[in-house]
């Protein structure tokens, strides 16, 4: 009898084609998983309780591999204790509603707090930047130098001083200043946010990208390229990622270099195959929903975790083989903020809790289900009927197998099999169906460590093979 071959899942989570066409390989649903640098599935370890919030608290930050929560009283800063958070002290002239944005500076900390009367107000070293141009919403440290976005200006401090944001009259020149973005571009009236790239300033509007040329002398400032039609969609939805930049925009999410080089994104771009992901939440939640979207990098693995509200991307790279996979992990909580501390990504819920995921010692896992299902597989013959007698999986934990035998309807499916381990010595691993195409659908609540690797389907279809 024929045998038809998943030899790895290198694709990932893949909606460019339609259920009944995309290619074995690419997954109609990954979740709660993660593809190996072997190219198979893994279930995702837990996400671990650390700790509360201290109540009234802000945001999620770090520093040297520590965690910090902002908090409003007298100037201070406390190093974390047990599983309690460092303490950032503020003195809040008003009412603050979030942590708008923070990096560090000489090894302080910088941050910009959101008010509720709709301002933003700066922070150095935990006190307040009074200078009356310290009016950004997102900054970004940069050439002894700290930048920041305020409508459609780019705002720069003074040379190694990040209270100082006013440009001295006369002719000294400190190094502070600003450039009016909107002069180079109509649509940079309202800007997101700005990260580095390849030695240059990206500054993102919604609708557009503006790359300059920045040096501490502003008059040595140079307008480099403009890129329409690709914007940000959050102030901290964007992320260094090697040589490039990857971002949450209207479309989903992009990576700078390749938007730079082909102006489109066509289908090269990073995040094309859950583009339809990302129109459909748009659609259902408007584009505001993604403002508090975080991109960030797993340390010790490199994975980009694109966070959500209710969800996470996960995107796993490696060059050999050559792997770009996507997946995506369920919220056990709604997420509101979220940092990097090696080896732990930080993320604040909304209960209050802090959350962290990754190890530096053992991996641990949960009873959280994960998913995996297959495309409508033809097995090469997309015309011809087929009778299904069995499946081999090589696999670790405990997993259920169901099919869908009907190219036209995603939904149906019947439960085949509960197998634990690899099944290539166990000869009652039968699937008697009959269809010109089978989905596989795999799902387990073991917590402990699930894989799926190769993937093989038995079947008949008239041949004499």
């Amino acid at each position: 009898m024929p045998v038809y071959q998943i030899k790895d899942f290198q694709s990932g989570l893949d909606l460019r084609k339609s259920y009944a066409t995309a290619p074995a390989g690419s997954l109609r649903i990954l979740r709660n998983c993660i593809i190996s640098a072997g190219a198979e599935i893994e279930k995702r370890t837990a996400f671990i309780l650390w700790g509360a919030a201290p109540a009234g608290s802000y945001g999620a930050l770090s520093r040297n591999g520590e965690f910090f929560v902002v908090v409003n009283g007298a100037s201070g800063i406390t190093d974390w204790s047990g599983n309690t958070p460092g303490i950032i002290s503020l003195p809040f002239p008003v009412g603050m509603t979030r942590v708008a944005d923070w990096d560090l500076f000489n090894g302080l900390f910088y941050i910009v707090m959101a008010g509720s009367d709709g301002r933003y107000y700066h922070f150095y070293n935990q006190v307040q930047v009074t200078d009356p141009m310290a009016t950004a919403s997102s900054v970004r440290t940069f050439g002894s130098k700290m930048y920041g976005v305020d409508g459609r200006l780019l705002r720069f401090s003074a040379i190694n001083d990040p209270t100082h944001w006013t440009p001295p009259t006369g002719t000294t020149n400190d190094g502070s200043g600003y450039i009016d973005l909107s002069a180079q571009d109509a649509d940079s009236t309202n800007l997101i946010g700005l990260e580095v790239y390849l030695g240059n300033m990206a500054i993102f509007s919604s609708l557009s990208t503006q790359i300059w040329k920045l040096d501490p002398d502003p008059s040595l400032n140079n307008f480099v390229q403009l890129l329409r039609s690709t914007g940000l969609l959050a102030s901290q939805g964007l992320v260094q990622f090697g040589q490039d930049v990857l971002y949450v925009s209207s479309h989903g999410v992009r990576s700078l270099k390749v938007q730079n080089v082909s102006l489109t994104a066509g289908t090269t771009d990073i995040g094309t195959p859950i583009d339809e992901v990302f129109r459909q939440l748009i659609i259902q939640n408007g584009a505001a929903w993604f403002a508090g979207a975080r991109t960030l990098i797993q340390p010790r693995s490199g994975r980009v975790m694109v966070i959500l509200p209710d969800r996470i991307y996960m995107l796993s790279t490696f060059q050999e083989p050559a792997i770009t996979a996507w997946s995506s992990f369920d919220a056990p909580f709604n997420f509101v903020d979220a940092c990097v501390a090696d080896p732990w990504v930080l993320i604040r819920g909304s209960d209050n809790n802090l959350y962290i995921y990754g190890s530096d010692v053992t991996s641990t896992y949960d009873a959280t289900e994960a998913e995996v299902i297959t495309p409508a597989l033809n097995c090469e013959s997309p015309s011809k009927n087929k009778m299904f007698h069995s499946f081999d999986v090589g696999a670790e934990g405990t997993w259920t197998l169901s099919v869908g035998c009907d190219p036209n309807n995603q939904a149906t499916e019947e439960t085949v099999a509960t197998f634990t381990g690899s099944t290539y010595v166990n000869p009652t691993m039968t699937m008697p169906e009959t269809s010109t195409h089978i989905s596989l659908r795999f799902r387990t609540t073991d917590a402990s460590r699930c894989r799926l690797g190769q993937v093989s389907l038995i079947f008949d279809d008239g041949s004499t093979d």
